[in-house]
């Protein structure tokens, strides 16, 4: 229960400044081909790197690989929302 409430923060801290951001962009400069490139850019998903980092440093290797798979799941989505 721990780790979901973990990877609950941690993805909720990773995307909502990057929304932020892109509400502000868009409100600011409008919806040009360049802003949502920017936007896009804010809300990639975790590196896969955080993997390696925490097999390194000795930390808990399947919480990385969850919490990357699910920053790419709702940065698809979220990109997919700001194409169209």
């Amino acid at each position: 229960m721990e780790e979901i409430k973990a990877l609950t923060w941690g993805v909720l801290i990773r995307l909502i400044p990057g929304i932020i951001f892109s509400i502000l962009l868009f409100a600011i400069f409008g919806s040009s081909f360049i802003i949502r490139i920017i936007s896009i850019g804010s809300l990639l998903p975790a590196p896969l790197v955080a993997v390696i980092y925490s097999h390194e440093r000795g930390l808990n290797e399947k919480f990385a690989s969850v919490f990357v798979s699910v920053t790419i799941i709702i940065g698809m989505i979220a990109m997919l929302i700001l194409i169209k």
